[in-house]
């Protein structure tokens, strides 16, 4: 009998399945054309779909009504049960993609498997996309339909298969559900949580809102995302924030949630620390000639500055012949940056690059360039102060917290001449000073407190491993 039920509900899955691909193709060249009016009338028309699997749904629920009924008769009657650790699914519509979310939860994964933490990483990935550092603790709920957005044409969007993903995780039997981002995997966990009844906490890895005014420009585009941003979070029992700042910005958003904390995030100071030959990297793997260097590392994208770093570079060439400016990522503005600065030979791209071949770049350049506006963290910050850089940050957004321990400097403004500015100033200081330049070298590195207990920080996260009944 079990397995004829089974059958029926994978026919309704792949029934489910077929439908929404099918309004999925609609709903794909709506967003590829940016038509809001046809995306809204194409959501609408999910409802018929919503009714088939509504079902479904409502027997999770009961369910897990029921395991809940049944834990209280035992408590009432002091009935001894089972013990087990306390179970976290963590959902992210990116895992393999050369950012700071991605980073952040393979670190995550890796360490609760290591100190023995009930933590699975919840992700929609293809077969060949699951490399060899994507932790083992990985559910992957699987894709039914895949896109990629206008603007982050470097990032598949996958929608996973409703009825399936919902059995899977289902069976895990989550105690908690933490959510890094607002796809359709952080959709799906959402749901889930509600369904189920427990803890959801909502990570703010993302300004997407500003993003969107700074990539689109289009006023009602980016009020759409911040109006789906105050609904998406306002649904969460918790909501954690890379820096303090970002808390004041949400606050000031009007988005809500019960709870708003900061997220603590630890970096591995021995895989980022200060090599005794800085420069070899530079030299060997990428021929860069003798002169100050400049670097930027993360994603190429208009949203991250980068046309104001073209002309901060433009002017800073009419003053300086020795300077080189190196460009660490891929992204849809890399194309268009490689012309800007197509005539100056100092200018050297690398593309994306592994995390292994990073040391040597903090290490190597000789100051760090984040004018980004957006960002609501920074990890490559992190990283190339851990080494010992000293890093230059725009005003706007949480980079300025990771700077303020003396590890490099705040611009106040975002005209190019201000950057040049402060850029000739660090010049000046390491050709004139080389002791007080070396010293911000070492300043940047101690300003990094190294989160070595990752115990700590795994229990203010995922809560003390306390002892959960098992029924």
């Amino acid at each position: 009998m079990d397995d004829k039920l089974d059958k029926v509900y994978l026919h309704i899955s792949d029934l489910a399945d077929s439908y929404f691909k099918i309004l999925l193709n609609s709903i794909e060249k709506d967003i590829q054309d940016l038509n809001l009016v046809k995306l809204i009338r194409n959501f609408s028309m999910s409802i018929p779909g919503v009714f088939l699997i509504l079902p479904f749904f409502s027997s999770v629920r009961h369910m897990n009504g029921s395991v809940e009924l049944l834990s209280n008769f035992r408590k009432d009657h002091q009935i001894p049960e089972q013990e087990r650790s306390r179970r976290t699914l963590w959902f992210s519509d990116t895992l393999n993609d050369l950012n700071g979310v991605s980073v952040t939860l393979k670190q995550m994964g890796h360490k609760a498997i290591s100190r023995g933490r009930d933590l699975k990483i919840v992700a929609s990935m293809r077969d060949g996309e699951i490399s060899a550092d994507i932790p083992g603790n990985l559910i992957n709920l699987p894709p039914m339909y895949s896109f990629r957005l206008p603007y982050y044409e470097s990032y598949m969007i996958k929608v996973p298969s409703i009825l399936k993903s919902v059995k899977l995780i289902a069976d895990n039997e989550p105690d908690q559900i933490i959510i890094s981002t607002p796809g359709p995997v952080g959709l799906l966990g959402l749901l889930m949580a509600r369904m189920l009844n427990v803890h959801c906490i909502g990570i703010y890895h993302t300004d997407f809102h500003a993003e969107a005014r700074h990539i689109i420009e289009d006023e009602s585009a980016s009020n759409i995302i911040l109006s789906y941003e105050r609904w998406f979070y306002s649904l969460m029992d918790e909501i954690r924030v890379p820096t303090n700042e970002y808390g004041k910005i949400l606050e000031e958003r009007n988005i809500h949630a019960k709870n708003v904390k900061l997220l603590r995030r630890g970096i591995e100071a021995d895989d980022f620390e200060p090599m005794q030959d800085r420069k070899s990297y530079l030299k060997t793997e990428l021929d860069i000639r003798d002169g100050f260097t400049l670097l930027y590392a993360g994603r190429v994208s208009k949203d991250k500055s980068l046309d104001l770093l073209c002309e901060v570079y433009r002017r800073l060439a009419k003053t300086r012949d020795d300077v080189n400016l190196i460009v660490a990522g891929n992204g849809p503005y890399l194309s268009e940056m490689k012309e800007e600065l197509e005539n100056y030979p100092r200018v050297h791209f690398t593309g994306a690059l592994s995390r292994d071949k990073l040391p040597g770049l903090y290490n190597g350049a000789d100051v760090f360039l984040f004018p980004s506006v957006t960002d609501t963290f920074g990890m490559v910050i992190l990283e190339s102060l851990s080494c010992g850089l000293p890093a230059l940050v725009s005003n706007h957004g949480g980079p300025k917290e990771l700077v303020s321990g003396g590890g490099g400097a705040v611009v106040p403004d975002q005209k190019p001449d201000t950057w040049v500015k402060a850029i000739l100033k660090m010049v000046e200081l390491a050709e004139k000073d080389p002791e007080s330049y070396a010293q911000l070298r070492i300043k940047a590195r101690a300003s990094v407190k190294e989160s070595s207990d990752w115990d700590s920080i795994l229990d203010d996260l995922l809560g003390k491993d306390s002892v959960l009944l098992e029924l």
